[in-house]
């Protein structure tokens, strides 16, 4: 117990600091982002009967829009326009990566699935488990590209101080 409170305890500390917020508000966004993404998936290729390759496109760009937004602004405090070259581009770049492994991951489910069962049910679920699978192996490669190559240098609270300074210097003329 004393070392599962020590952990706590450091777990506190880390999220508390400017990464360990960036990362906790990161991980919250993936989250939702593997949520929205498994939610159509599921329904599109268990209710409408689309193929695992529709569904799963459908499913990523469907989930991508909200998580860039949220990564952008919550995650790496950038605010105002979005810059094409540096943030746009390089942002969905990953997501057609994510693509093109989920889309893989869930044509070889498919494959799989139809082997072993009948009831779309459980096809519908080893897809979605492939595709959660998928989800976790980049999900540290993700955040280390956004970190530094996308959004270098920026999390919520230094832009927020940084915003505040500029206003004091502003107001000092």
């Amino acid at each position: 117990m004393l070392r599962v409170n020590r952990w706590v305890r450091l777990l506190r500390t880390w999220s508390a600091t400017v990464e360990g917020r960036k990362a906790v508000r990161y991980l919250l966004v993936s989250v939702m982002n593997v949520v929205l993404g498994e939610v159509v998936l599921g329904l599109s290729y268990l209710f409408l009967h689309w193929s695992a390759l529709t569904a799963a496109v459908v499913a990523v760009a469907v989930a991508t829009i909200p998580a860039y937004f949220l990564n952008r602004t919550w995650v790496w405090g950038r605010t105002g326009r979005s810059h094409m070259v540096k943030e746009v581009i390089p942002f969905w770049t990953l997501a057609v990566v994510y693509l093109v492994l989920s889309v893989g991951a869930a044509q070889a489910a498919e494959t799989g699935a139809r082997s072993l069962t009948a009831s779309r049910p459980l096809q519908t679920m080893i897809i979605m488990s492939a595709i959660l699978i998928a989800s976790a192996v980049l999900w540290l490669i993700r955040f280390f590209v956004l970190d530094t190559l996308i959004f270098p240098g920026h999390s919520p609270r230094r832009n927020r101080e940084d915003r505040f300074a500029q206003a004091a210097a502003d107001a000092r003329g």
